[in-house]
């Protein structure tokens, strides 16, 4: 149902993920996504790119349904960030990972322990797509814990 490559971690409880998309090698779409396992249909919140005027949000709120997708104006805006908290997802974009945008909210129910990460895809099924991304992190909150950046992959 997803036909993309992901890197991804298992994240419990509250957190987000930040990262700045540097740029792709074809034509396709990357980003970040929060979904509720690895299963090809499952439940997820997921924001992309690919470097021109647009973005695209893209919401699954059922396993095995459709999964929405919505375009946004991400024009020099390469930073993503989505944050869980409980059944809520929210995302920002930003144009130096700092100042960050609102984009989008979205009540998804899912389990308590989640697969969290960056997505690639390509839109010609014939070629492949490769993204980079630096200054990734992985932060979980909640629980009295706090917001400590856990590295699951850079590119620089």
């Amino acid at each position: 149902a997803d036909a993309m490559a992901t890197l991804t971690q298992e994240l419990c409880g509250d957190g987000e993920i930040i990262v700045k998309f540097e740029g792709g090698s074809s034509i396709g779409w990357a980003g970040i996504n929060m979904r509720e396992t690895l299963d090809p249909a499952s439940k997820k919140v997921q924001m992309m790119q690919n470097g021109s005027f647009f973005g695209r949000r893209e919401v699954r709120t059922m396993t095995n349904g459709f999964a929405f997708p919505q375009q946004m104006f991400a024009f020099g805006k390469p930073w993503m960030r989505l944050v869980r908290n409980g059944d809520q997802f929210s995302g920002y974009i930003s144009a130096n990972g700092v100042n960050w945008q609102f984009v989008m909210t979205q009540l998804v129910s899912m389990a308590d322990c989640i697969e969290v990460g960056m997505v690639a895809t390509t839109i010609n099924v014939n070629t492949t797509y490769t993204a980079t991304f630096s200054n990734v992190q992985v932060i979980q909150t909640g629980d009295g814990l706090q917001a400590v950046p856990n590295t699951i992959a850079q590119s620089n």
